[in-house]
C-alpha cells in the first residue's frame, strides 16, 4: 500500500478513492475527516484529501496495528458528540430552518436532481456519504436528528449511518445531561 500511495503523493483523491486504497467504506473516510484524520481541499465544489496524508496514516497505521478509523472509533463518537456542544444554546427551529434553507440534500431534491438509489443499503450510503461530505449544514442536521430522533433515529443524518448516529447520540447525552437518554 505505501508504494501505491507514495507514487501519487502530489495527487488529491476523491472520498471514494481514498476508500477503495484503504480498504474501507466511503463512511470510514468520511468519519477520518470529521475526526481530523484525514485533511481536506475544497475544488471545484468537491472535497478531496492529499495522497500524502495517507502515507501518514497508513505509517500511523501500522504503529498501532489496526486500521483506519478502527481503532479511533471510540474517540470519533466522543469528538463528534463534543463538537455539537457549539449548538447547545441554539433552539430546534432554528436547527431546523437551517437544514432545510441550506441542507446539501434538500437542494437536490427541490431541483429533482436526487440520485438513482439502488436499495442495497450499503450502496446508498456511500452515495449519501458523498453529498453529506460537502453540505454545509451537516453539523447542525446531527445535531437536529439526535435531538428530535434521539436514539430511534434511522437512515443518514449528518454525515453518520444509524449505528454511528446511535453511538454519538451516547456520547451526547453523557455530555448534555450525564448520561440520561
Amino acid at each position: 500500500m505505501k508504494n501505491t500511495i507514495s507514487a501519487c503523493s502530489e495527487d488529491l483523491l476523491s472520498i471514494s478513492e481514498v476508500a477503495w486504497l484503504l480498504g474501507v467504506d466511503n463512511s470510514r473516510v468520511c468519519r477520518a475527516i470529521r475526526i481530523g484524520l484525514l485533511p481536506v481541499v475544497r475544488r471545484q465544489g468537491r472535497m478531496l484529501i492529499p495522497a500524502h496524508a495517507l502515507a501518514h496514516l497508513a505509517d500511523d497505521d501500522d504503529s498501532r496495528g489496526g486500521g483506519v478509523a478502527v481503532n479511533y472509533e471510540e474517540e470519533f463518537y466522543e469528538n463528534v458528540a463534543a463538537d455539537l456542544d457549539q449548538f447547545v444554546d441554539v433552539v430546534t427551529e432554528a436547527l431546523r430552518n437551517a437544514v432545510v434553507r441550506h441542507g446539501l440534500c434538500q437542494w437536490i431534491y427541490a431541483a429533482q436532481d436526487a440520485p438513482e438509489w439502488s436499495g442495497d443499503d450499503r450502496i446508498d450510503r456511500a452515495m449519501v456519504a458523498d453529498i453529506c461530505a460537502v453540505c454545509p449544514v451537516a453539523a447542525e442536521c446531527l445535531e437536529h436528528e439526535l435531538r428530535t430522533a434521539g436514539y430511534a433515529t434511522d437512515g443518514v443524518w449528518g454525515l453518520l449511518d444509524t449505528e454511528d448516529r446511535r453511538r454519538v447520540f451516547l456520547s451526547w447525552t453523557d455530555r448534555r445531561d450525564g448520561g440520561q437518554p
